[in-house]
């Protein structure tokens, strides 16, 4: 009985027992006395008796006897030889490998890697990578970004997501992320002093300016953000203590009560 195929016997084996499994990946036709091999990176067909590249995303380290031998790269690795791999390449950090393990492709903005990765991992809250194919997070918390800062979720792209906290704003003077003060809402994140959120109650000269101060009577001033908008209906100048065109006053200080007037008091 001759030796099957992919197995070969030197000096004639009395029996199917005696035959041996060609080595590494050797292929033979029934009843040989030797294997033959295919070269690094390819596979043999045996019915067009031909070596031929293993597809790209796989490998050959010393050639194989059918297709189905050739191997899978490793997660984050590839091959993309048209001539066939007999070894599969690591992405290089910053980027990670296809589907089909034949393209390293980059990180996309607010993603890193390491070296052989199969995905990119988002940045934590708190930090942002810039652009693509990166291998870090910056922090937003340095005094190269925003001191004191975070962000409001993860996967963030740039220093300009890089927010105060609530309760805090981030001061002009200093760069940092500083405590309000009060009269200023603490449930309120990422404000600057432009933005400074106010309470009812309170109100402030300008957008530029962090004096925030307690109105006479704290139904007259509505609070907010617009510094042109913080009185209520019909007050209006500092502290909203004065009654604007179109009200007639009655009383003064925090008893100040603004009223439409009508008829012929009304200028």
């Amino acid at each position: 009985e001759l030796c099957p195929k992919n197995t070969f016997t030197i000096s004639g084996a009395a029996d199917i027992n005696g035959c041996k499994d060609c080595p590494n990946g050797g292929h033979s036709q029934p009843g040989s006395g030797y294997c033959e091999n295919c070269l690094t990176g390819t596979y043999f067909d045996e019915d067009d008796n031909e070596c031929y590249a293993c597809p790209q995303g796989k490998f050959s380290d010393t050639g194989a006897n059918k297709i189905e031998n050739c191997q899978p790269c490793d997660d984050g690795f590839i091959s993309n030889n048209l001539f066939g791999a007999g070894f599969c390449s690591p992405c290089a950090a910053g980027f990670f490998a296809n589907p089909a393990q034949t393209a390293c492709l980059p990180c996309s903005p607010g993603t890193i890697s390491g070296i052989a990765a199969k995905n990119c991992e988002a940045c934590e809250k708190g930090k942002f990578a810039f652009g693509f194919n990166n291998t870090g997070c910056k922090f937003c918390d340095d005094k190269d970004v925003l001191k004191g800062s975070t962000t409001s979720s993860t996967s963030s792209t740039s220093a300009s997501s890089c927010v105060c906290e609530q309760g805090e704003f981030e001061s002009d003077s200093t760069g940092t992320c500083e405590a309000v003060s009060e009269g200023v809402k603490s449930s309120v994140g990422g404000m600057k002093v432009k933005t400074l959120d106010l309470e009812l109650g309170f109100w402030r000269t300008s957008s530029s300016s962090t004096e925030v101060l307690p109105c006479l009577n704290p139904k007259h001033c509505k609070g907010g953000t617009d510094t042109s908008d913080l009185c209520a209906e019909g007050y209006t100048g500092p502290l909203c203590a004065v009654c604007a065109s179109g009200y007639a006053a009655t009383g003064s200080g925090n008893s100040l009560q603004c009223n439409v007037c009508t008829g012929d008091a009304q200028t």
